[in-house]
């Protein structure tokens, strides 16, 4: 993941933005279960790196990709990702 501000600005400014680029599959797949898996792989990144701040961080990357073209069937299969044994919470 790359983080790039698009303004420098005061700490707090809120007016930058973050990119994601994801080398994972190293090409683009339509399918909605790939685009579940993605977010599940990236909201277990944020709790591993950014124990403190995952939650937050990750429900401010669910509002942005809100917009996205089927977000509804995504975070839907994101649920069902989730619910499956292999990532479930060992804890």
């Amino acid at each position: 993941m790359i983080n790039k501000k698009a303004s420098e600005g005061k700490k707090g400014d809120k007016s930058f933005k973050i990119f994601f680029i994801d080398f994972g599959l190293g090409f683009i797949s339509p399918k909605i279960e790939d685009k579940a898996v993605d977010l599940h792989l990236l909201k277990q990144a944020l709790e591993a790196k950014h124990f403190t701040h995952w939650y937050e961080l990750f429900n401010e990357v669910l509002k942005g990709y809100s917009f996205s073209k089927n977000s509804k069937q995504v975070l839907k299969q994101l649920k069902k990702v989730e619910a499956r044994g292999r990532y479930k919470e060992a804890y």
